[in-house]
């Protein structure tokens, strides 16, 4: 009734993708439809030797406003607009209209609304207006970002040594994804649109932290459990979708 899982059937899957093999349907036009694959990782002394790699750049995210180990991006993220705020406000503010403002900025909360009557300082109105206007989403998503980039690092490590596992010709795969990449990076380059220029420069970079092209997989990614819950681990995916539908967007 509250909507949590309360049992699962893995073999499901697997034997309906059976049933549509029986009768010659797993073959489509354009796909193949089949049970999910069900692997276990090869180990990998490379993937090893950079665990202290991933884990430091989280430590030093935690140190930075000296979270504890239980804390989670969200306690980060509010931290980190509480120094924003602190630091960046015209006056010095009152503790109701610093919160107010870093539970909006940060979850979106807008209970806290800004006008002469929760906020009297004009300087720190129109400072606070601009800021929601024009740069919240922005500065949020780049935030969030340090943890995406170092989650999808870790993921395209893992499915770079995983493609192979999955995929029946994935050296084939990963050269039509290239060439695909480099047409739409051209075609945005001579479409001369700002907004998708900005974007194709945006997924760029997030493809960059994580690799790069040299970290492409014909793969989304895997989906595993890990103490009872249920997690899915991509790694260039995210960018690469992004950027091969710009013009779709």
């Amino acid at each position: 009734m509250d909507g949590n899982a309360i049992g699962e059937d893995a073999q499901s899957g697997k034997i309906l993708g059976g049933m549509i093999k029986q009768v010659e349907q797993n073959v489509q036009a354009n796909y193949t439809l089949q049970g999910p694959p069900v692997i276990s990782l090869p180990k990998s002394q490379n993937l090893s030797s950079k665990k202290g790699e991933f884990t430091s750049k989280i430590n030093k995210l935690q140190k930075e406003f000296g979270l504890s180990d239980n804390a989670g991006v969200a306690e980060y993220h509010q931290a980190w607009w509480e120094d924003f705020v602190s630091k960046k406000s015209p006056s010095t503010l009152d503790n109701k209209t610093q919160m107010g403002l870093v539970k909006r900025w940060a979850f979106f909360d807008k209970g806290f609304r800004l006008d002469k009557n929760n906020i009297s300082d004009e300087k720190v109105l129109n400072w606070a207006l601009k800021i929601d206007k024009e740069d919240q989403t922005k500065i949020s998503k780049q935030n969030l970002m340090k943890f995406e980039d170092i989650f999808l690092g870790l993921g395209a490590e893992v499915l770079s040594f995983t493609a192979s596992v999955l995929t029946v010709n994935p050296d084939k795969a990963v050269r039509d994804m290239k060439k695909r990449l480099e047409q739409t990076i051209s075609d945005v380059k001579k479409s001369g649109d700002p907004k998708k220029i900005e974007k194709l420069k945006l997924e760029l970079r997030r493809l960059s932290a994580v690799g790069g092209v040299e970290k492409i997989v014909p793969i989304e990614g895997i989906v595993f459990v890990y103490n009872g819950k249920t997690f899915k681990l991509t790694g260039s995916f995210a960018s690469l979708n992004q950027l091969l539908g710009i013009f779709y967007s």
